[in-house]
């Protein structure tokens, strides 16, 4: 009867659970534009590539702060989004993960699935953010232009009322000036 090697069993187990929770957090992945941020860093979390993950939130809220003013609102965001990518890959990479009981080994697993759902959610305010600082340099541009047609439709019906007004007044006095010449004709 041969011996049992209980390391590659510890092994086996370790790695079932790794691809049983890779197969739940591929499950919880959202599907959208690819170039979401969100799909980004949480495609690089799902594939346990935390370091690239870290670094693609981070590259991104300064590109896009520097065009949008975006950091000083997301940037809280982004450093929570940090801590928790930090906390996922400290609870997938537990040491002595298959040791534990599987009740421990399941509370570990859906403690990584609430911080995955956590980001998931901080990783769409920062978007929203970005939406929304968006759209208020839309409607700060529609106004302007809305500003600028209005001036220019006034200016040209001041010019407009002033010519018109102009030659309905030498109009009126061309005709005042007749009528006097006929009045006073008519008289002597």
């Amino acid at each position: 009867m041969g011996s049992i090697d209980y390391r590659q069993v510890e092994a086996a187990m370790a790695n079932d659970l790794q691809m049983e929770l890779q197969k739940k957090l591929e499950e919880h992945k959202p599907t959208g534009p690819i170039s979401s941020l969100t799909k980004t860093v949480l495609n690089k979390v799902v594939t346990a590539n935390y370091e690239m993950a870290r670094k693609d939130l981070v590259s991104y809220i300064e590109h896009q702060g520097e065009k949008l003013n975006l950091t000083k609102r997301a940037k809280p965001y982004a450093d929570h989004c940090e801590d928790i990518i930090f906390a996922i890959e400290a609870k997938r990479n537990f040491p002595g993960l298959s040791s534990l009981s599987k009740s421990k080994q399941q509370e570990i697993s859906d403690r990584v699935l609430e911080h995955f759902e956590e980001l998931k959610a901080y990783l769409g305010k920062i978007e929203r953010v970005e939406n929304e600082i968006k759209m208020n340099d839309v409607r700060s541009t529609v106004w302007v232009v809305q500003s600028l047609c209005f001036s220019v439709a006034i200016v040209l019906a001041v010019l407009f009322f002033k010519t018109d007004f102009a030659s309905i007044l030498d109009s009126l006095n061309r005709v005042a000036d007749v009528m006097a010449r006929q009045y006073y004709d008519t008289l002597f």
